[in-house]
């Protein structure tokens, strides 16, 4: 009686298997990859322990790694960044050539919060209680979070990304405008009429 494909085809490769997932490959890549149909992989999964195993912890793996890039991505971390620097020894080689010496500098480097990732986070972890249409008292202010309060309801995400990019244009500039001179989605989603005028 010959081999299965799961015998043959995927058994020894569960290793391998296991990487293409935490790598972000779909299970039909995959299934393409090993030679077998996707109908014949959703069978053995179904059907075999170790295979559905395999799948499920580097999925797991693979989310962890997501979810951990996006935390740090969404409060900002530190790092060191190496820059080389070459410098004249005031000496020659033996073909006259003067001789250079390279150093290796490391420069300590803060990166931000970035504020779409800290949106990802609070939609998709906290969605009870930030929502698209969440209304949000004034506070006036960005927090050291990073997280923006608005005066006005935000009625769609869309709207939500245009005030924060107006407000780090601001930002930017050095010139903040009047709370009065902003512009503001308001409850109906319109601009209001003075941040028309100066649209």
């Amino acid at each position: 009686m010959p081999l299965s494909k799961y015998a043959t085809h995927i058994e020894p490769n569960l290793e391998v298997i296991a990487g293409w997932i935490k790598c972000g490959c779909t299970e039909e890549s995959i299934a393409a990859r090993l030679g077998v149909g996707i109908s014949t992989w959703k069978r053995h999964k179904s059907t075999e322990q170790k295979l559905r195993d395999c799948v499920n912890l580097s999925q797991q793996q693979a989310n962890a790694l997501v979810v951990n890039s996006l935390y740090k991505r969404a409060i900002g971390y530190d790092l060191e960044e190496q820059h080389v620097e070459l410098i004249e020894t005031g000496r020659k080689d033996s073909t006259g050539k003067p001789i250079i010496r390279r150093r290796i500098k490391k420069i300590p480097r803060h990166v931000p919060g970035n504020v779409g990732a800290q949106l990802a986070w609070l939609f998709n972890r906290m969605s009870d209680k930030w929502r698209d249409k969440l209304r949000i008292e004034h506070s006036g202010e960005i927090g050291h979070s990073g997280v923006l309060l608005t005066e006005k309801p935000i009625e769609s995400t869309h709207e939500w990304e245009k005030y924060v990019q107006q407000l780090k244009n601001e930002a930017d500039e050095g010139k903040p405008e009047r709370d009065s001179d902003r512009k503001q989605p308001t409850s109906s989603g319109r601009l209001s009429p003075a941040a028309s005028r100066l649209s």
